[in-house]
């Protein structure tokens, strides 16, 4: 298997490698390709086979990261995406045990695409997130 940075070829993986790799399920094709699921009120309800959660977001609105329904948190990290599609410039509101890369909450003020990610391992108090982007 190869891996490709537009045309160029960057590294070759060799066969017993790839096979190693897919017995624990961490490279496999299907794994480049995410779905999403839709949420409306802020409440991310997190589950194993899905990382990003989408919400257009017309008022203000509060989020929580709900784990209850993961079932191989115990000893790992937990990492998600969230894609708001702002239409009416709104408070949003993270929480409270979410620590900002660089300290400082991000600018989310406007309208348009809001994209973050976040990160906690089991044993962690907090959440670790950040603003991707914003188009």
């Amino acid at each position: 298997m190869s891996i490709y940075k537009g045309t160029q070829p960057l590294a070759v993986l060799p066969t017993n490698l790839i096979n190693t790799v897919n017995e624990q399920q961490a490279l496999k094709a299907d794994k480049l390709y995410q779905g999403f699921i839709t949420i409306s009120d802020g409440n991310v309800v997190l589950q194993d086979n899905c990382s990003v959660y989408f919400q257009e977001v017309n008022s203000a609105t509060t989020f929580t990261f709900d784990t209850s329904n993961l079932t191989k948190y115990t000893n790992n990290f937990c990492t998600f995406e969230i894609i708001l599609l702002v239409n009416t410039a709104s408070p949003l509101t993270f929480p409270s045990n979410l620590n900002w890369l660089g300290g400082q909450a991000p600018d989310v003020s406007g309208t348009g695409v809001f994209m973050f990610s976040f990160r906690k391992r089991a044993n962690w108090t907090n959440w670790r997130g950040c603003l991707e982007g914003k188009d």
